[in-house]
């Protein structure tokens, strides 16, 4: 005598094991394809999302304004991050007590 699990919906879990071995049986052939054509994507996908915009310029942000009470010159523009960067004080900075 076979026991059968009776789920809440009512479905015999022979049915739902009846029915996985069917869909196994049906997808068996393309199993490889189907594996394939997810990894594909997938790389795909990693691809778009790596790759930046190349033709999308960075935006130079404007000065505060209140930065002119103590700066009286800087680099600006764009500039390599290899590239030295410039800052004029208006007044001194460094404590001559300290040297």
């Amino acid at each position: 005598m076979a026991s059968f699990m009776v789920l809440p919906q009512g479905i015999k879990m022979d049915k739902i094991h009846a029915l996985m071995l069917r869909l196994d049986a049906i997808l068996m052939p393309y199993r490889k394809w189907i594996i394939t054509g997810f990894f594909f994507l997938l790389a795909v996908f990693a691809a778009v999302r790596m790759s930046g915009s190349p033709g999308k310029i960075p935006q130079i942000k404007e000065s505060n304004p209140l930065w002119k009470n103590f700066i009286s010159g800087h680099t600006s523009g764009i500039i390599s991050r290899k590239s030295n960067i410039r800052v004029e004080f208006l007044a001194e900075v460094v404590l001559s007590s300290l040297d």
